[in-house]
């Protein structure tokens, strides 16, 4: 379900391209060194975006440092170093990666998710151990999201149901995110901290509405030819189609509108990238049938 924030990059400065780049770098550090290296694997464009959305909060700057890649050890690169939002994030990573593949077993695919439970297991008691409440609540977000998927979806609004409880998921994970990292403490009026993680939170919302519903219908043709749940399931694919750029336009606008009100301390400019040019430029490429490009 996961790749599809990803920022718009001929219309990145250089400087950008390498600090994204570098937060993507430095999350896969984050995950080898907390919870080993095969967690990796796990590593999403997603997540990256909220590396980049809590460090762009932070009161303290975490500048990229050159370092080694394996997959490329002989060519240095820029990687940025441990912080925070990074390892909030790698956590974020490691958990929904494990209630992916309880959710592919419960599915029927027992041995994809069997293995990925497997893979993670020790990964996941780390990170249950250090975040119990956020991993209760996303446990809980994913029952209900099982539920949805198991009731006939209204195919009149399918931003609804299902979508909107990955968007409350995904709005816990980013107000949390926001507290961990110390990101509201700038603020020493109390209306002004929840403001912000209130303002965050509800940009998360609006990022895992977005996140479902381009996975759907991405997925559409596939889920038809296999008889699976989609909440576009009733209409034909152009008219599904249709449907889509509709509801993602508007949460794309709800998006921007979202992330003017945020105090960001540095990198605004990339992630008004992320949302205001990458975001329609994926939607533009799954509707078309084109796919994702390689980054």
């Amino acid at each position: 379900m996961f790749g599809y924030i990803r920022p718009f990059k001929p219309e990145l400065l250089m400087r950008q391209w390498e600090y994204y780049r570098s937060a993507y770098c430095g999350l896969c550090k984050e995950i080898g060194r907390s919870y080993g290296q095969l967690p990796r694997l796990a590593l999403t464009y997603d997540m990256t975006f909220l590396t980049i959305l809590l460090s762009s909060l932070a009161a303290d700057a975490s500048h990229p440092q050159k370092g080694i890649c394996l997959l490329n050890p002989a060519k240095g690169k820029l990687i940025m170093p441990s912080n925070s939002a990074l390892e909030f994030s790698a956590a974020a990573t490691i958990m929904l990666a494990h209630y992916k593949g309880e959710d592919d077993r419960q599915d029927g695919k027992k041995l994809r998710g069997g293995v990925v439970i497997a893979a993670f297991a020790s990964a996941r008691r780390k990170v249950l151990k250090k975040y119990p409440e956020l991993d209760a609540v996303v446990g809980k977000k994913l029952e209900e999201l099982a539920e949805a998927e198991n009731q006939v979806p209204d195919s009149s609004d399918p931003a609804m149901g299902a979508a909107t409880i990955f968007g409350s998921l995904l709005s816990e994970i980013f107000r949390e995110g926001v507290t961990y990292t110390g990101a509201a403490d700038r603020f020493t009026d109390e209306h002004d901290r929840q403001a912000l993680i209130d303002t965050v939170g509800y940009l998360g919302y609006d990022i895992g509405r977005w996140i479902y519903i381009i996975d759907a219908i991405d997925d559409l043709q596939v889920d038809m030819d296999n008889d699976e749940w989609n909440p576009f399931a009733g209409h034909d694919i152009n008219t599904a189609r249709k449907m889509a750029d509709q509801i993602l336009s508007d949460i794309e606008i709800s998006l921007d509108k979202t992330a003017i009100l945020i105090p960001f301390v540095r990198d605004s400019a990339l992630i008004a990238n992320l949302i205001r040019l990458g975001l329609p430029h994926v939607r533009a490429r799954i509707l078309s049938g084109a796919g994702l490009e390689k980054m």
